[in-house]
C-alpha cells in the first residue's frame, strides 16, 4: 500500500497504528499467527521484505535481521493475553539462510519474552548456536527448521510480546515466513495460577496500558464495535476495487508493515478534517470506533462525505465507526456541521 503524506503539498497525520487483539488464554494452549508479514513487528533495523521462495514460502515475507555488529528485536504477534494464568511453555521453529558468507562470527537468535507495555525483558527462553552453516549469497536451500521448545520462565503479566532477539555479530540472518507452511508453528501454553512474583506487574491489567508498535507510535486495543442504530457513530466500509486511490503494491514492499492497518488525517479549509482509514490485512476490521477529540475535532457534530462513493453519510458526534473490508479503505471529509 502506498499512501501520499503530502496531500495538497502538507503532511498529513498518522493517527494510530490498527493491532489485531492480543492472542487470549486457551485452556489446552493457543497458537499465535506466524505465516504473515503483518504478524511481525522488526525494531532496531530489522525490517521484512521480501526473500527467495521454495516449498514453504512463497517469498512474498522474509524478515532481514539487520546488519552486522546490530543486536535487533522481531516481536511476533500482538501479545499474550494471560488472564490471571500462568505462561508455561513455548514452542515454535524457524528456519535461516546466513549472510556475508566469509565474514566472521555467525549471528546467534534468543526467543523472548518481553512486557508488552514497555518492551522490557522479562525472560530469555532459547538461545541458538551461531547460524552460519547455510549460505544466503551461495544460496542452495534454507536450513532445517531450527526447534525451540521452551518452558521453566513462568510469566504471570496479563500482557506479554513472544519476540526474536538476533545477535547478528559479522553475519546477519534471512528468515523467511513460511506462508506455505504452519509460518513459525508458534504455540504457547498456560498452567492456572494467580501468582504474580515472577514480574513484579499485578493480573488484569491487560487494557490499561497501550502497546509500543514500529515506529514509536503507541496504539491501544481496538475499542469494541459501535452499533451502527448508535446515533452518535456512522459506520463506513466499502468492498470494492480502487483504481487510483490506493495501490496494493508488489511483494518487495511489505517491510514495515505490522497489525491490520492505518488510521491517517489531514487539515482541510474551514475546520474540515479528511480521514482515511486503511486495513491492509486479509481479515475485516470491524466497527473501529475512533473518538472525534483523537482527531482534535472540538464542533459538537460534523458532516461525514464518504470521498470514494461522493454521497453524505449523515452527522456524528463524539465518535466515528468504520467497518472495512480486507485490502480495501475508507476514506471520508468531516465538515462542522451548520
Amino acid at each position: 500500500i502506498q499512501v501520499n503524506q503530502r496531500w495538497a503539498g502538507h503532511p498529513g497525520m498518522l493517527v494510530e497504528n490498527l493491532r489485531m487483539p492480543p492472542t487470549p488464554y486457551a485452556p489446552g494452549g493457543s497458537i499465535v499467527p506466524t505465516s504473515s508479514a503483518n504478524d511481525f513487528d522488526a525494531l532496531d533495523g530489522a525490517s521484512v521484505g521480501s526473500g527467495r521462495r521454495d516449498a514453504a514460502s512463497s517469498g512474498i515475507a522474509n524478515i532481514r535481521t539487520g546488519s552486522p555488529g546490530q543486536v535487533t528485536t522481531v516481536l511476533i504477534g500482538s501479545g499474550l493475553a494471560n488472564l490471571g494464568h500462568t505462561l508455561e511453555s513455548v514452542s515454535m521453529s524457524f528456519r535461516y539462510a546466513a549472510g556475508y558468507t566469509g565474514g566472521g562470527a555467525a549471528a546467534t537468535v534468543s526467543v523472548v519474552l518481553l512486557s508488552a507495555h514497555n518492551l522490557s525483558l522479562i525472560c530469555t527462553l532459547f538461545t541458538s548456536a551461531p547460524l552460519g552453516n547455510f549460505s544466503w549469497d551461495h544460496f542452495q536451500g534454507y536450513s532445517p527448521p531450527i526447534e525451540v521448545h521452551a518452558s521453566g520462565c513462568k510469566v504471570s503479566a496479563d500482557l506479554v510480546m513472544v519476540a526474536l532477539r538476533i545477535t547478528n555479530n559479522q553475519r546477519n540472518l534471512q528468515i523467511p515466513v513460511d506462508d506455505l507452511a504452519a509460518g513459525f508453528n508458534l504455540k504457547v501454553d498456560w498452567v492456572n495460577t494467580e501468582d504474580t512474583t515472577s514480574t513484579g506487574l499485578r493480573p488484569r491489567q491487560l487494557f490499561e496500558a497501550p502497546i509500543r508498535t514500529q515506529g514509536m507510535h503507541w496504539a491501544p486495543v481496538a475499542t469494541a464495535p459501535t452499533s451502527v442504530t448508535d446515533p452518535a457513530a456512522t459506520q463506513l466500509g466499502h468492498g470494492r476495487e480502487h483504481t487510483g486511490k490506493f495501490r496494493l503494491r508488489g511483494r518487495d514492499q511489505l517491510g514495515g508493515i505490522f497489525g491490520v492497518g492505518q488510521l491517517w488525517a489531514k487539515k482541510q479549509p474551514n475546520g474540515a478534517l479528511a480521514v482515511l482509514l486503511i486495513n491492509y490485512s486479509p481479515k475485516n476490521v470491524s466497527g473501529h470506533s475512533v473518538p472525534l477529540d483523537k482527531l482534535n475535532l472540538t464542533a459538537l457534530s460534523y458532516q461525514v462525505r464518504d470521498l470514494w462513493t461522493h454521497s453524505n453519510l449523515g452527522n456524528v458526534s463524539r465518535q466515528i465507526s468504520f467497518s472495512v473490508p480486507p485490502f480495501d479503505s475508507a476514506f471520508v471529509l468531516l465538515t462542522p456541521a451548520r
